[in-house]
This record gives C-alpha cells, structure tokens and sequence, in this order.
C-alpha cells in the first residue's frame, strides 16, 4: 500500500482558467479528489478514469456535511493509501478551514502539502473591473468574513475599527448580513454615501455587479433576483470604479457553451477565446483507449495493408500508442497511403507525427471519405482503427464496393461523470451551445438538461444535426465545415446577422 499523502489546494474563484498550473496538474494524478461547493465541476473531468471524486460541499442554508465529517473523511481516504486532493475554492487559508484540516492531518501522522490558491478577495473585485488598491482613492485594502461561527455578525467584527481603517473594505460570505453590515458602518461614522458594490458569481459567465452607496445597496440587492450567492461586497471609493475588461472582437458579445471531449472542448475554447467569445466547457464525453490484441496484430502485419484510414485524432492517439509500444521503426509505414477523414485530422498527423494523408475527401465526413476510400482502395487492403460507437457508413460503403478492409474498435468514448449541464443565458450576451457528435447530444439530454429558445444551436454536422432532431430540437444552425474551426466560423456567421 502506498503512503498516504493529502494535498490541500485552492481552485481560485471560480473560472477554470483562474486555477494554478500546481492545481491543475494534482487533478491529473491523485486517487481521490474531495471537492467543495465553489469548485467548477468542468476541472473534475481532467483527473484519471481511476480517480474517485467525493463532494463535500459546505454553503449557507445549503449544508451537506459538517467540517469534522470533511476531516474525517480526508484522513480515512489517506490511511487507505491514496493520494487525496482536498479541493477547495478560493485560497484554503482565506476563510477556507483551511487550518482546522491541516491540524486533522497532523493530529493523524499524514503527510500533507499546501498548495495556495487565488483568493476571490481580490480576483472578483478585479473580474467586475473594481481594484482593491488605487493610489488615488485606496492604499489598503482589508478583508473581513461575512459569516461568523456563533452569534451576530455586529457582535464578532469590530465595526467601529473597519469604519475608520479606510481603504477598500471587502466582505466574504457576507449576503445574508448585508444590512447589518451597512448599518453598523453608517453608525461608526462611514457616511452613507460612500460607494458599494455587490458582485455574484464572481469570475464566472454569469457574474453579476451591482453598484450603489453604502445607504441604498442592501435594499437594491434584495430586490435584485440576480443577486445570489456566492457573492462578496466591498465598500469603498473604488467601488464605483469599472474597469472591466473590454474587446471589440469578432466574438466579444458571444458566450458559448462547448459540448463533447475534453479536446474539442479545450481547442473550441482556445479559438474563439482569440476572438473574444467567454467560453463555457462542458466535457460530457471521456475518451477511454481500448486494449486491443487485434490491432497489435494488425501493426505487427502492417505491409499486409495499402492504406491506414483515420476517421479522427483519437483514432490516431490510439493507433499510434500500440504502434509505440510494438517498438516498430516509423519507416514500416513507407508505401502505406494514409487517409484523413478532413483537414483538421490531417493537420494533426502531420504536427504530432510528421506524417503527410494522401488521400483527404473535399467533405470532412465518414461519407465522402467512404466514397474516396472506395475510388481510391485500387484492390488494397485497408486499415481502419475508428470508435466502438462510430458510424457503419465507412464500412457499409466498402462491403458493397467488395473492397478489402479491417475495421478495429480502438476507444470508447463514455459519458463523464459530474458534469454541470447547466446552460445559462446572460443578460446582454448572445448565448450559443455547440455539439461535435451525435453522442454528445444523446448524452446532453440524458443528463435532463434542456435548451430554451433564446440559445442558438450550432452543431458539426449531418449526423449530430439528426441526433438533435431526435431529441426535439429543430432549430439550429451547422457548421459549414465538419470541425471546430467551422462551429466558430458559423457562431461569427450569426453574430454578423445579429448587428
């Protein structure tokens, strides 16, 4: 059994792209993740099909399990000889019972290792476009909780001090005493017109500011239905700053929901990042390689074949992972053609493997390249590695052509475990959700989620533009080009037609 080992780390404030490189790459690698309410579900889908992720959420009114349970539980995972992450938003020292599981730990003789995070103190001020410090308004700033252990909040923070420490004041957890907060600072002296702000969902695609004076905020905010926890209120002449981040690009209006793999999700994002699109992923899909004794086979015999036929870059990962590991020289391959089932597929054989496809359809889809392969297979043998629920349409087209092929199951892909589907739509934002598979949409609606009307539909293709029909949607656009290239090319279609 290995040695227990428990890593306490920080998520950050909310965005995935706001979480360490330490973070991230824990996720990667550890057996067990313990995760809390403010963590991004999306970042879970990165850990190992091994990994078993346990929810110990703590929220106001919301509570689902008490901190000595969390302790207990972070210890007894440890002794079973896992590498345990203990995720938590924010910074875990930051208001974080950070410390109470440190001491758990140590009260246990486990070994453990803390890893900061970025704490929403600053982060979500600075989201909303409100800086904690200016030279000209705030040279400090100062960090109070909104939520205490016992009594009244008027009882445990001393007001009379944060009324005369001037600086920004900013307040955790703090919503449901906001009014208390504001009366007991107006009553030390603040005046009331001092400027306030209340920021929810801080960093997120839904985060929501509002802004007024010390005096009007609380009423303002309980009558706001937008207004929701998490939130965090400062208090201060820079909070009627707004510095928020700003961009005249293509997609700057545009918030898009990305459904499938982990890698169609990462690569939609990076794209249309670039071009100023807040990108939403939601990786219902997880690749799994199959160990497979026939492909080993088939490698080991690889002249027997006159093309390799790849139908994506799984396919490809999976192909060249058991070619690996038969420690064949990469020069068996002269004289094969190989087939790419579009541009993109061929993009990336070339850069991961140097490796040029012959023979690319004009049409990136399983039927144009089965129409190719059957004008193209001149009596050779074809190799064809592809998914265990890929299409037939490849193989059909063959078998009545009489050509020689193999076809092998290489990956699976499987629907992720705790994946938020939840698709929100943000005042003032053109709202999108994209589909690259049919399974993504079989596995999106499996989950209950739904799509109201004011969301535009883009999906890849013919055969995910049928999975959404079975599935009651009808109104929708599809990409003029099978890739991720061409979903982002039809989102600035749209958004053209929206000005």
């Amino acid at each position: 059994m290995s040695e227990p080992f428990v890593y306490i780390a920080g998520a950050g404030p909310g965005k995935p792209e706001y979480m360490t490189l330490r973070t991230s790459e824990l996720i990667k690698s550890v057996d067990v993740i313990i995760y809390d309410q403010l963590v991004d579900k999306s970042v879970l889908s990165a850990s190992k099909d091994a990994c078993e992720k346990i929810y110990a959420g703590k929220r106001a009114g919301h509570h689902s399990m008490k901190q000595e349970e969390i302790n207990d539980l972070i210890v007894a995972k440890a002794l079973e000889g896992n590498k345990v992450l203990r995720l938590k938003g924010g910074d875990p020292f930051v208001f974080g019972r950070g410390p109470e599981e440190c001491q758990a730990l140590i009260d246990a003789g486990i070994a453990y290792e803390l890893v900061p995070g970025v704490t929403s103190a600053i982060s979500v001020p600075m989201s909303a476009g409100i800086p904690v410090t200016n030279r000209e308004m705030a040279r400090s700033f100062t960090v109070v909780t909104g939520h205490t252990a016992k009594g009244e909040i008027s009882d445990e923070i001393n007001f009379e001090a944060l009324s005369k420490v001037g600086g920004s004041l900013i307040f955790l957890m703090g919503l449901g005493a906001l009014g208390t907060i504001a009366d007991e600072l107006m009553k030390y002296g603040l005046d009331k017109d001092t400027p306030a702000a209340v920021i929810s969902n801080g960093t997120r695609v839904d985060q929501y500011v509002l802004r007024g004076s010390l005096s009007t905020l609380a009423e303002a905010a309980e009558s706001d239905p937008r207004v929701v926890t998490p939130a965090i209120i400062i208090v201060g002449d820079d909070a009627a700053l707004d510095y928020r981040s700003h961009s005249d690009r293509e997609l700057s209006n545009a918030l898009i929901y990305s459904c499938g793999t982990n890698e169609i999700c990462h690569k939609i994002k990076a794209r249309a990042s670039e071009k100023g699109a807040e990108v939403v992923e939601i990786p219902l899909l997880k690749v799994v390689e199959l160990q497979s004794s026939e492909l080993a086979d088939a490698i080991e015999h690889i002249e027997e074949y006159g093309i390799v036929a790849f139908t994506g870059r799984n396919a490809i990962q999976a192909f060249f992972h058991e070619y690996k590991a038969s420690r064949l020289d990469i020069r068996k391959l002269s004289g094969i053609r190989i087939a790419s089932i579009g541009k993109s597929t061929a993009d990336y054989l070339y850069e991961e493997y140097g490796l040029i496809s012959d023979i690319i359809p004009e049409k990136y889809n399983s039927d144009s390249l089965g129409d190719l392969l059957v004008q193209e297979s001149h009596g050779s043998r074809i190799l064809i590695p592809r998914a265990v629920k890929g299409s037939n349409v490849i193989a059909d087209k063959l078998t009545r052509a009489g050509a020689e092929f193999t076809e092998i199951s290489v990956y699976d892909t499987i629907c992720a475990e705790d994946i938020d589907t939840t698709i929100r739509k943000v005042p003032d934002r053109n709202t999108y959700i994209t589909f690259a598979s049919a399974q993504g949409v079989e596995n999106f609606f499996k989950t209950g989620a739904v799509i109201d009307g004011d969301i535009e539909v883009v999906c890849i293709g013919e055969y995910t533009a049928r999975a959404l029909e079975d599935n009651g949607v009808q109104d929708y656009h599809t990409a003029g080009v099978a890739t991720a290239d061409g979903l982002i090319e039809e989102i600035i279609r749209i958004e053209k037609e929206k000005k």
